[in-house]
Order: structure tokens, then sequence, then C-alpha cells
């Protein structure tokens, strides 16, 4: 079966129309930056409710994860093990390493590392910044499988300033 290709006419039919549906387009615009605003105040509103009602909550239950933490570490050798289970939950203790390094020191460390050819210590990131690369010439764009496309793209702008009839 062979492709057709249809063609469309555009439903505008005059620059008149054109003006028109820019002045429809500004409006809905507008209408929908006002939905935002409305929608922004009402989830201000509700978060503001979460948190003024969330409060004590919060408080309750830093103190009494404070005061379980205190009576599990006071009472470490009741428990058979690094754990014990209760009907609501279990507590315990986890064996935990972390890594102390002070940010000063970060650079001199990167610098230790690779000095001593331990590179899969650090990590690198690589991007492409494929803006530099638009400027450079033809042949680098060959030489990495590259090449630059340009096309005219539509675009349209609405005004904010209301015409005087």
């Amino acid at each position: 079966m062979a492709r057709k290709k249809l063609h469309r006419e555009p439903v505008l039919k005059d620059w008149s129309e054109v003006n028109d549906a820019l002045r429809s387009i500004h409006e809905y615009e507008h209408a929908l930056t006002e939905m935002g605003v409305d929608m922004s105040r009402r989830i201000d509103a509700v978060k503001a409710e979460y948190t003024k009602s969330a409060e004590p909550l919060q408080k309750r239950v830093k103190q009494l994860e404070t005061d379980v933490q205190e009576y599990v570490e006071a009472h470490r050798e009741d428990m058979a093990g690094k754990s014990r289970q209760l009907t609501f939950g279990r507590v315990g203790f986890r064996q935990s390493t972390r890594l102390i390094l002070a940010n000063a020191k970060v650079p001199q460390a990167i610098a230790t590392l690779l000095a001593m050819g331990r590179r899969e210590l650090v990590k690198t990131e690589q991007k492409l910044d494929k803006e530099a690369l638009k400027q450079q010439p033809e042949e680098v764009l060959e030489a990495v499988g590259a090449y630059l496309k340009t096309t005219d793209e539509f675009f349209y702008d609405t005004d904010d300033a209301v015409p005087e009839e």
C-alpha cells in the first residue's frame, strides 16, 4: 500500500484570526497564572495547618524515641544478641562505620590518591559539552560523528499590553 501525505488546511483563515488566537492564548495564560497562584496559596495554607497540627506529635515521637533509646542502652545486657523483638517492633544495635574526613582536606586527599595511582577511589564525571562542541570546526564534528542541523522553529509571543480600542 502506498503512503499518502495528508495536506491539512490551516484552521485560521487570515491574520485577524491569528491575532484573535494570540489574544485568547494570552487570556488563557493569564487565567492559568491566576489559578496557579490560587493553588499555591491553598497548598501553603494546608502545609501551614499540617505543620501546626503535626508539631506536637513530632515532639512526642522524638521524646519517646529518646526514652526508648535510654532504656535499651541501660538494659543492653537483657537482650539475647544485638536486638530484641517486641510486640510493636524491634530494638537493638547495629554496627555502623562512617568515614570521617574534614571538607577542607578533601582536595588534598584526592591529590594524594591520584598520586598513589588509586584512581578507582576518586569519582570523576565526564559529560559532553554540547554547547562548546557546537562551536568547533566541521572536522572535529565529523571525527566524533556529530553534525549541525539548522531549522527554522516556529515561535510566538503574547503581549501583556492591552491595545486601545
